[in-house]
């Protein structure tokens, strides 16, 4: 059964290599099976209900659908034994009985980069066994790219009163190689804590069975 709004998925785990294709992409047969693959994740637009919400006519609850919120949650291996197959331990293992579902809450997801070259910085190992440590499930933090900006500065000396006998204003002045009007002040966006894209808060859900 899939929840409102849904949005093909993408997928989370590896492919075990001797496992035959057609046990994770069944064939849908109508009234038994929606087509879609255990451990497949999709975007979901709409409001969750929680443990201490209400339910309303805007939020889905998912207690009755086989999809799960990605936040890491841990999850009975004998209870949900095919996704446990799709990503084992991969998201870290919660003693000898449990596994945890991926926590993607605050993040942008990318692509694994597969030689490409395109992710060339240091990423984190998952916090369980993985194929690359590089691949699935390995994250990174927040940077800015080095980078550098053209200004020409113009430098007004001014003469004070009393000691140091020589003092100096600097001034920033359009770059020559500038194209565009400098922003103001006030329509710079600055934050403390990230740097990151316009982007648009999503819930991330995961097919559990």
């Amino acid at each position: 059964m899939l929840p409102p709004s849904f949005i093909p998925p993408i997928f989370p785990g590896n492919f075990p290599g001797q496992e035959p294709r057609h046990q994770f992409f069944p064939h849908p047969r109508p009234g038994t099976h929606d087509g879609v693959p255990v451990g497949a994740i999709i975007i979901f637009p709409g409001e969750i209900l929680q443990q201490t919400q209400t339910l309303t006519s805007a939020m889905t609850d998912l207690r009755y659908l086989p999809w799960m919120i990605c936040d890491g949650s841990s999850l009975l291996k004998t209870e949900y034994p095919e996704l446990y197959r799709v990503i084992g331990d991969l998201y870290g293992p919660d003693g000898d009985d449990k596994f945890k579902l991926p926590d993607y809450r605050g993040y942008f997801l990318r692509g694994v980069d597969l030689e490409k070259s395109l992710d060339k910085d240091d990423r984190h190992a998952p916090q369980g066994p993985a194929v690359n440590s590089r691949g699935v499930g390995s994250t990174q933090m927040d940077a800015l790219r080095e980078h550098v900006h053209d200004l020409n500065m113009i430098a007004q000396f001014v003469t004070p009163q009393e000691n140091p006998p020589v003092n100096f204003e600097v001034a920033a002045t359009k770059s020559s190689t500038q194209t565009g009007d400098i922003y103001q002040p006030d329509e710079v966006r600055v934050s403390k804590n990230e740097t990151r894209a316009v982007n648009i808060a999503v819930n991330w859900l995961i097919k559990t069975k």
